[in-house]
């Protein structure tokens, strides 16, 4: 009975440790998820820091100035005349030229029509540059969340692999000690320095994706990425 009793205490106590494991894990997950949102919009920010953003920028500053010139285009119909010579340099009431001043407009018979066509222009240009910058902004901002997602995955990735060549690394030493006693055979021994190669090179393919995908996630933003990161306490997996 007592044996029984006993039994149920470490099972309920291995349940409730289980549930406060799992608990905690929820809580970090969800910790970490809220840490990874700030820095996805941090480097979202970076990348609006990107030259094809500035280029944008410029493009749009050109269209309004042009349409700022295409509205003020109908002053050119007017002309302001001044007859200079010596006369009137030395203010004298004998002045060869008359009038010494003479004002008038110039007015084309489309000058109407062709303001209107430039300011029109002007307008729908200054609405396709809108357009690309808009596009330009989306562009970036997907790819730097999707290459910054590529590199979670690969560092997990990596994260994981390192645990196998840890294990296979375990399972080499012990081998390798049986080999020496000769309690295993030769064939034995070779699977298991093997298995420990083959898990090393796995880590390795592992951490050059990884460092790909940083690099990806760095041309965008600008920095680096470990500039960004240790600004938040990101718990490892």
């Amino acid at each position: 009975m007592k044996k029984l009793v006993l039994f149920f205490m470490l099972a309920s106590g291995l349940a409730v440790s289980q549930a406060q494991i799992s608990d905690s894990y929820a809580t970090r997950k969800k910790l970490d998820s809220l840490i990874y949102n700030d820095v996805r919009e941090k480097l979202v920010d970076l990348a609006m820091q990107h030259p094809e953003v500035a280029i944008n920028e410029a493009q749009m500053s050109i269209a309004e100035n042009n349409l700022k010139r295409a509205k003020m285009s109908w002053a050119n119909v007017f002309f302001a005349q001044f007859n200079l010579n010596e006369f009137t340099i030395n203010g004298s009431p004998n002045a060869a030229f008359w009038p010494k001043y003479n004002f008038g407009i110039n007015m084309p018979f489309d000058v109407v029509s062709r303001t209107k066509a430039e300011i029109k222009n002007a307008r729908e240009n200054i609405d396709i540059t809108t357009a690309m910058r808009e596009d330009t902004y989306r562009k970036l901002r997907a790819e730097v969340l999707s290459r910054f997602e590529d590199y979670l995955f690969h560092r997990e990735m990596y994260e994981m692999s390192s645990v196998v060549v840890d294990e296979a690394y375990t399972s080499f030493l012990s081998m390798q000690e049986k080999y020496k006693i000769g309690d295993v055979s030769d064939i034995d021994y070779s699977i298991t320095f093997r298995q420990f190669n083959d898990a090393k090179m796995r880590q390795r393919e592992k951490e050059r994706d990884m460092n790909v995908s940083k690099l990806d996630v760095e041309r965008l933003i600008g920095v680096k990425l470990e500039e960004v990161l240790k600004n938040y306490q990101i718990q490892k997996k």
